[in-house]
């Protein structure tokens, strides 16, 4: 399991690096977040991972960091929304390798769509921060 998930992590910081990764910063924590392609991932991970490689779907990222650079654990729940108000709950799954933490959700989206996400982070100490973010999407190419 962890060689897979290594992979899987590997691949991830791989895409992200070539894709435009952001973050924001909230009370002395740093939400980074970027949505890949899955087109991107191979096709061993994907099917590891149970992620639908497709040109319609894509993956949201979510990493939390402290002020030292420390990842965070958290509980992350989200949605996501058109521009008619159709709203779709995101279902997030946590992936670790050794000190980093990656919260990750699969999204089906149409050839352009733009879209609004939302998320609510709940940290420890029953701390919470949301955010918030529009994204347009694209079909992807193999």
């Amino acid at each position: 399991m962890c060689s897979r998930l290594t992979i899987l992590l590997v691949s991830l910081l791989a895409v992200i690096q070539t894709s435009a990764e952001t973050f924001e910063t909230q009370n002395g924590l740093t939400i980074h977040y970027s949505i890949v392609p899955t087109l991107m991932l191979s096709k061993n991970v994907a099917n590891q991972y149970q992620f639908v490689r497709a040109k319609d779907r894509s993956i949201l990222n979510i990493a939390i960091k402290d002020r030292n650079g420390s990842s965070v654990q958290a509980s992350v729940e989200g949605q996501k929304e058109n521009l008619l108000g159709q709203q779709e709950e995101l279902s997030f799954s946590e992936f670790s390798e050794g000190d980093a933490i990656y919260y990750v959700a699969a999204i089906k989206h149409g050839k352009e769509e733009l879209l609004r996400f939302s998320t609510e982070i709940q940290l420890p100490a029953n701390k919470a921060e949301t955010l918030r973010f529009t994204k347009k999407l694209y079909w992807g190419e193999e």
